[in-house]
């Protein structure tokens, strides 16, 4: 399975977050995530998306906000239920 890491953009804060979108091919088409990483830290989740616009949202929001690595799955947590709630 292919599995690609792409940089979207590095934050001006102190630890300087670095976020990336991750896409991952199998057996059922191709599903996104993120990782943001730092020098102290680095968390991912991966499949947390099936359309790449909504990845790439995702992953803007993060970095637009200097989400850190500690605090990805929180954030990861309050977008979904979002969008649950939305539909």
């Amino acid at each position: 399975m292919e599995f690609n890491k792409i940089l979207m953009g590095v934050s001006e804060g102190r630890l300087r977050n670095s976020y990336y979108l991750t896409e991952r091919s199998t057996d059922m088409g191709t599903v996104f995530g993120v990782t943001v990483k730092n020098d102290e830290t680095e968390n991912s989740i991966d499949g947390l998306f099936e359309d790449r616009e909504e990845a790439e949202l995702f992953v803007r929001m993060l970095l637009k906000n200097d989400v850190s690595p500690i605090h990805l799955f929180a954030a990861a947590d309050d977008h979904i239920g979002r969008l649950c709630f939305e539909q």
